[in-house]
């Protein structure tokens, strides 16, 4: 197999690495010694311990995270959640390398749930390159898994991470995304990918191309009844707002915004109090700002 630990503690206590070579010999053997079957029920069992740790890393740091429901393995040992950060920076390498290898054995489910979960981390640690590069194969190994949710959910990662590059194909990718939720009745899902489409409008074409496609977002938030997404929908249309000068109706937001509780729409709260800060500072009320 092509995975092995990639331990950055030498020291750390059960952990190995081969040396390049040793670890060839020790694939010509396997491959020579150990039965198809033992082979691929190490390699499944691996994989399966890559996804569900990751599940556990993201729902620590991303608890809010959309995800498509999933029953982790019995046997697993997820990192603690202080230390999320830790295992992922020393597997980070070997995540990549599991993803290509489940998609290369047929693991198809755990080809796109894995790089699905890990995007709470990739965000954290702007880790864009690999966010595409694994989301690519995602996207191949879902399709052929047939799973309509999840593809909307890669396309949905994909399309995100390519816009950090500013690549308009990461528009299609959402287009395509707010197609299938809507399709599958995914409320919580199109009201995400309504708001990626509006800010990817945004940084690519401006404040101007980007209301629109904002406005229709403010809708399907309404309508999917999300508290949290909706704050940060509206949050995000009064700043393009400001950006044309519409002072009115970037206020009128805001204070939508803050009428929703904190404890509901999480940190789209400070970021509205910053941005109404904005508006009066704009419309010359000072004291007010």
């Amino acid at each position: 197999t092509e995975i092995y630990t990639l331990s950055l503690h030498d020291a750390l206590p059960i952990w190995y690495q081969f040396h390049d070579l040793l670890r060839v010999y020790a694939t010509e053997r396997a491959q020579a010694e150990e039965p198809d079957e033992a082979r691929e029920e190490a390699i499944t069992r691996l994989l399966q311990w890559y996804l569900g740790t990751a599940e556990v890393a993201a729902d620590a740091i991303s608890p809010r995270r959309y995800h498509v429901s999933y029953d982790t393995p019995e046997q697993i040992f997820p990192p603690p959640p202080e230390d999320v950060f830790g295992w992922y920076d020393d597997e980070r390498q070997n995540l990549i390398v599991a993803t290509r290898q489940a998609a290369a054995a047929g693991s198809h489910e755990v080809a796109w749930r894995l790089p699905a979960s890990l995007f709470p981390l990739f965000n954290r640690r702007n880790n864009w390159t690999d966010c595409v590069t694994t989301h690519r194969i995602a996207l191949s190994s879902v399709r052929k898994a047939g799973n309509r949710r999840g593809e909307a959910w890669v396309l949905q990662n994909l399309g995100a991470a390519l816009l950090r590059f500013a690549e308009a194909e990461g528009i299609g990718h959402l287009e395509d995304a707010l197609g299938i939720r809507k399709e599958l009745g995914d409320r919580d899902g199109e009201a995400v990918t309504a708001i990626s489409l509006a800010d990817a409008y945004y940084r690519l074409q401006g404040a101007e191309r980007a209301l629109e496609p904002s406005l229709r977002c403010l809708e399907v938030l309404r309508e999917a009844g999300n508290d949290y997404l909706l704050a940060m929908g509206l949050n995000n249309h009064a700043e393009y707002c400001l950006d044309l000068g519409r002072l009115d109706e970037a206020e009128e937001c805001l204070r939508e915004s803050l009428a929703i509780p904190r404890e509901s729409s999480g940190y789209s709260y400070g970021y509205a109090l910053h941005n109404l800060g904005r508006v009066y500072q704009e419309s010359g009320r000072t004291a007010d700002a």
